[in-house]
């Protein structure tokens, strides 16, 4: 994986989003990666963002926050999985083009950036397993055939219900989410 002075280095030079690409070619790990939103209102900071990622992707132990907390995009052709583990996403999460996505123990909740986001976009099938969400939304309009499930997972420490899963939902309905 990287080493921390590899990351930090990054951030200093504004070029995070290189690590993830890194990280995906290699095959690697991205842990323990810290990234704090201190943009300001108007303007927009992508704490993990990268398009056309050809390998497989691992997230953990990492705080991500920003306008977009993670916005990473695969290539199809790739066949890659992306993988979140024990990782706090503070803003706007979204993905695309993964065989699968999961998040381990995981929380979802607003970013620091004074437009706050906490919304989640699935563009592919996900397995959300013992994440807490904390006044996280769903966007689930226009995703033919993506089903995402829930086990374990809980909504501002409420156990995950039908009722509280279906309040979430801005965007679309919950037809294809299934909690376990």
């Amino acid at each position: 994986g990287k080493d921390t002075a590899d990351i930090e280095a990054a951030i200093a030079a504004n070029t995070a989003e290189s690590i993830a690409l890194d990280a995906a070619i290699e095959g690697e790990v991205i842990d323990n990666l810290i990234i704090q939103d201190n943009s300001t209102a108007g303007t927009n900071l992508r704490a993990l963002y990268r398009n056309g990622i050809t390998g497989d992707l691992t997230v953990e132990n990492s705080y991500l926050d920003g306008t977009y907390a993670m916005n990473v995009t695969a290539d199809e052709a790739a066949n890659a999985v992306l993988t979140v583990e024990g990782t706090t996403l503070a803003g706007w999460t979204s993905y695309s083009g993964w065989k699968s996505v999961s998040f381990t123990d995981c929380t979802f909740k607003a970013n620091s950036n004074p437009e706050i986001y906490n919304n989640i976009r699935p563009y592919d099938d996900t397995a959300f397993v013992n994440c807490e969400f904390k006044g996280t939304t769903f966007w689930m309009d226009n995703f033919d055939g993506t089903e995402v499930t829930f086990e374990g997972c809980t909504v501002n420490g409420e156990p995950l219900t039908a009722e509280l899963l279906n309040a979430m939902v801005v965007e679309g309905d919950t037809t294809k989410m299934i909690i376990k």
